[in-house]
């Protein structure tokens, strides 16, 4: 009878850490997801922002053309004002 009560007892124990399992299994499976979710997001977050840094580069190279070719000196000196006084060929 000590032996039956023993092996039922381990049974018992045996299928909690199964059901446990299971459920560490769905977790597992629900953080692998969304893993790969926030992946995707760093992804498209990455490319938006190279979008941007060169949107950026684009506009600067843009506006240094207009401040070397414009024939109003005046905006030539602006542009060595903020370039922070570098010297610029008029």
């Amino acid at each position: 009878m000590k032996l039956q009560s023993r092996l039922a007892e381990a049974q018992g124990t045996v299928e909690t850490l199964n059901g446990k399992a299971v459920l560490l299994e769905k977790e597992k499976m629900l953080l692998i997801n969304k893993i790969e979710e926030t992946g995707a997001e760093v992804d498209v977050a990455g490319q938006r922002c190279s979008q941007v840094w060169l949107s950026d580069i684009q506009f600067s190279r843009d506006t240094v053309l207009m401040a070397f070719y414009s024939a109003d000196g005046e905006e030539v000196q602006e542009f060595r004002t903020h370039c922070g006084g570098m010297a610029v060929q008029d």
